[in-house]
């Protein structure tokens, strides 16, 4: 038995509110991006492609689906959007990832993987995006439209997004413990740098917690769906729901509101000349990097 009208209305609500929310973070993000000159660098850049794609997918769950059907073109045009921009984003936490060990473990720029990125970004997921149509797999998902449920739906769900985001998860969190091990070596008699590199590990701990924050709960919710597909649960919906609609507003305050942010902001209002920072951690890291 599926979700009641009332239901379905009021998902769509709390997504919609949680999916504005996202909006307002991630054109922040982007408003500041091209306000401030000394933001224009290729690390800001990264996160403002990954700002650009989270406020698109917000925009996405804004479409009115929860009174549609399986020949609704509003309803294949949420889940064609939802199954390249959730995607897409969670690629490019990935090359985030991937920059940050690659200067700091490495110690080579990634300036160069720039078009690469974009290319994978989003060729990988208009790929993905393409071959539910094989199956005519789109349609309402519970809670709103995505991949439909059924023995090819799940194998689409599953290697089209929960397969390559677990992926991804791994990928991050071992990314973030060899950069973490790699800052946590280098300037140890230096005290200066003691609170900078503080500050930095805190905030790369945080990175891969966003995606396990956000997606753990759907992912869960998608098994039940498996085993269980005639008795959804309303609650794990509601909640796994608004969690992926505040990835964009997680994301956009962890990885876009940096100190290198805040003191840009600040500059401008106290009209102070802008300052570069001397740290040895701001070349390294894009979250304090200028």
């Amino acid at each position: 038995m599926g979700f009641t009208s009332e239901e379905k209305e009021l998902l769509y609500i709390l997504n919609s509110v949680a999916s504005g929310i996202s909006i307002i973070g991630c054109a922040f993000i982007i408003i500041v991006y091209f306000k401030y000159k000394q933001l224009q660098i290729f690390h800001f850049r990264l996160v403002l492609y990954l700002s650009i794609i989270d406020l698109l997918h917000s925009v996405a769950f804004l479409l009115p689906t929860y009174s549609g059907d399986n020949n609704d073109a509003v309803c294949k045009l949420q889940g064609t959007s939802l199954t390249f921009l959730t995607l897409s984003s969670v690629l490019w936490t990935a090359m985030i990832a991937f920059t940050l060990y690659r200067g700091v473990v490495n110690q080579r720029a990634p300036e160069d993987y720039e078009y690469w990125f974009l290319g994978i970004a989003l060729s990988v997921p208009a790929a993905a995006t393409g071959l539910p149509f094989i199956t005519h797999s789109y349609g309402p998902a519970e809670g709103w439209c995505w991949i439909e449920s059924g023995s090819v739906g799940n194998i689409w769900r599953l290697s089209l997004f929960y397969g390559p985001l677990w992926i991804v998860i791994v990928f991050n969190v071992w990314a973030y413990f060899r950069v973490i091990r790699s800052i946590n070596s280098q300037f140890v008699n230096i005290e200066e740098e003691y609170r900078a590199k503080k500050q930095i590990v805190n905030r790369l701990r945080a990175y891969p917690i966003i995606l396990v924050i956000c997606f753990t709960p759907v992912t869960i919710n998608r098994f039940y769906e498996f085993l269980s597909p005639d008795n959804p649960n309303y609650t794990l919906t509601t909640v796994s729901g608004i969690l992926t609609c505040l990835n964009g507003l997680a994301n956009a305050v962890v990885y876009g509101f940096t100190k290198t942010v805040r003191d840009a902001i600040r500059e401008n209002w106290s009209k102070e000349t802008p300052r570069r920072t001397s740290s040895t951690f701001d070349f390294m890291l894009m979250s304090q990097y200028e």
